[in-house]
């Protein structure tokens, strides 16, 4: 797939449907461009990268994520492709913590562990474009209303994510979450890179991979704060968050 060149006075922002949810629902996907083919592309499913498309040294793009060119695979398996992960990314160990006294239970979906926010977490809500900016930097905001309970959490909670292009290079991701109750919340992007582009090694997809995989497990809670204002064949690691507290490892 060749990107359009880029015109600073042209539009940076493109929407279209990606596909549809089992009830009908429309997930869209907004694609960001910025100069030199470089854009990304995300999905409202999950608020997931769905395609990173980078120059190298030499000018030619290429997309260096892992994703599914269409919304079925998304649905049939939960990979976490791209995408983003809450309400609180990793495990916590036992499915339980406490806060203020309480002692909160949480379904287990890994062992006897909850991992990325449960059966149901972040990135298999469908999430809303809240907002687009089609300037020079384009970005779009995506949010998700997580009700009083969700996934076992206490508190309604406010999340979302925010996707910004900067020139040929710079791509930020930024998370902003508000609670009305005591809870707590652990934000995280899921991706997986493959640098040299997701089209090499194509010829070992039907192999069976080695894949680097490291386990933190978190005990269980004491404390919390109350709210924070496709396609790839070479090994991966998991993407660990890099806000909170220490976290012990653990050997898989």
């Amino acid at each position: 797939m060749t990107s359009a060149s880029f015109d600073p006075t042209g539009s940076h922002v493109a929407r279209e449907i990606f596909g549809h949810l089992p009830d009908g629902a429309p997930v869209e996907k907004v694609t960001l461009r910025g100069a030199g083919g470089f854009e990304v592309a995300i999905i409202t499913f999950g608020a997931a990268v769905q395609a990173l498309r980078v120059p190298d040294r030499k000018g030619r793009c290429a997309d260096i994520v892992l994703g599914y060119d269409d919304l079925a695979p998304y649905l049939a398996g939960r990979r976490f492709f791209g995408a983003t992960i809450g309400r609180y990314a990793n495990r916590i160990a036992g499915g339980r913590f406490e806060l203020d006294g309480r002692r909160i239970e949480l379904p287990p979906n890994d062992g006897p562990n909850s991992l990325h926010g449960g059966p149901h977490g972040f990135d298999r809500q469908l999430w809303r474009v809240e907002g687009v900016d089609d300037g020079p930097t384009p970005s779009v905001t995506l949010c998700h209303a997580s009700p009083d309970g969700e996934g076992g959490f206490p508190g309604a909670l406010n999340a979302c994510v925010t996707y910004a292009l900067a020139g040929d290079r710079a791509f930020s991701i930024t998370f902003e979450a508000v609670t009305d109750h005591p809870t707590i919340v652990n934000l995280t992007h899921h991706g997986f890179f493959n640098l040299a582009g997701v089209e090499s090694g194509r010829e070992r997809d039907n192999a069976r991979l080695a894949s680097v995989r490291r386990t933190w497990i978190r005990p269980p809670l004491k404390s919390a704060t109350y709210s924070t204002p496709r396609r790839s064949s070479s090994a991966i690691s998991e993407t660990v968050p890099r806000t909170g507290t220490a976290v012990p490892k653990v050997a898989a």
